[in-house]
């Protein structure tokens, strides 16, 4: 009997044991697996973000010389229009066609170039912002350019004047004339400050 009781109890405690190791075994491997599993997921997070990281490079990259690219393409456009016609060309033809109300062909011709390749697709700005200003300057200077063309007439080879025959005539000539002086002052002011927009424009913008 003692014999049977004894073997009972060797019996029981060497099922304990194994039940033991046998828990001792599953709680050591679910911790592994969860170890691994966890160590896995932030593998994964880590490529994703240096991934993200990359990406995010590349994009800024391209952005930078996307935008170095068309900074150079505006400057280029801007030095390209200031050839046919300069700030200080601009400036003179204005004062004179509205204070001297008379022009010299070879100025006229500078504006005129400048009107027709400003239009070209070819010339246009990048910069939307930038391209704007110019094309209100550029209407303006259309408008005023046609005021010059219908009342100002040839006086020598290449000397023009403001409604010659007028100056001189009677009263209602010479209201005419006046009035159609302060029309030419004021396209000509426009000009100038549409101009003067887009010059402090292109110093924001292309730092020149």
């Amino acid at each position: 009997m003692s014999n049977i009781m004894v073997s009972a109890i060797v019996s029981c405690s060497a099922s304990g044991s194994i039940i033991w190791l046998f828990k001792s075994w599953i709680s050591e491997r679910l911790k592994k697996a969860i170890e691994f599993e966890y160590a896995e997921k932030l593998k994964a997070i880590e490529f994703g973000y240096d991934k993200q990281l990359e990406k995010m490079r590349l994009q800024l990259q391209n952005e930078f010389f996307d935008a170095k690219e068309k900074l150079e393409h505006d400057k280029k456009i801007f030095a390209k229009l200031s050839a046919y016609c300069d700030e200080i060309s601009l400036e003179d033809f204005c004062v004179m066609t509205s204070s001297s109300r008379c022009y010299e062909f070879e100025h006229r011709k500078k504006i005129d170039d400048l009107l027709h390749h400003g239009k070209q697709v070819e010339n246009l700005f990048l910069n939307d912002s930038l391209q704007n200003d110019f094309l209100k300057f550029h209407t303006l200077l259309s408008e005023f350019l046609d005021i010059i063309s219908n009342n100002f007439f040839s006086v020598s080879v290449s000397r023009f004047m403001l409604l010659p025959e007028l100056k001189n005539g009677n009263d209602q000539e010479r209201m005419l004339y006046k009035e159609t002086c302060t029309q030419i002052s004021k396209a000509s002011n426009e000009v100038r400050s549409a101009y003067t927009n887009f010059r402090n424009k292109i110093k924001q913008t292309l730092y020149l």
